[in-house]
C-alpha cells in the first residue's frame, strides 16, 4: 500500500511518497504525478519519499518506461529527498539512469538542500 500527496506550491509541486518502490505502485505515483503536473503546468518537482522497501535494480531500469509511458521528459527536474537511508543506493542509481536518459534529477536526504538545488534548475 502506497501514499501519494501532491501539493502545488510556489515554485514547484510538492510530492510526499510514502509506501513501497513495486511497480503497481510507482505507476500509481507517476500517473497522479503526470496528470497534475499537466494540469498546473509545473514540472518541476519536489518529492519526499519515505519508502518502504528499497528499489529494487530491476525496477531503477523500469522506472525509465514509466516516464516514457507518461510523457515525463525534459521539460521536468526532480529533487528527489529519501528519507530510508537503505534505499538510497537504489534511488541514486536510479536517478544517474534517468540522467544519462536526459531527466534533470538529482536525490537528496535534506529537504532544504533539495529545495536550493531545484530553485537554481529553474533559475537557469
Amino acid at each position: 500500500m502506497s501514499e501519494v500527496l501532491l501539493t502545488k506550491c510556489d515554485y514547484w509541486v510538492r510530492v510526499e511518497y510514502g509506501g513501497d518502490n513495486t511497480f503497481p505502485a510507482l505507476v500509481g505515483l507517476f500517473d497522479k504525478l503526470s496528470h497534475f503536473c499537466e494540469a498546473h503546468r509545473c514540472y518541476s518537482v519536489l518529492g519526499l519519499s519515505r519508502s518502504t522497501a528499497p528499489l529494487s535494480s530491476s525496477m531503477a531500469f523500469k522506472i525509465d518506461g514509466i516516464f516514457r509511458h507518461f510523457k515525463i521528459d525534459e521539460r521536468y527536474h526532480f529533487a528527489w529527498v529519501e528519507y530510508r537511508e537503505s534505499s538510497m543506493g537504489s534511488i541514486r542509481y536510479a536517478a544517474e539512469y534517468l540522467k544519462g536518459k536526459g531527466v534533470c534529477c538529482e536525490v537528496f536526504t535534506d529537504e532544504r538542500c533539495a529545495g536550493v538545488w531545484l530553485k537554481q534548475q529553474l533559475q537557469s
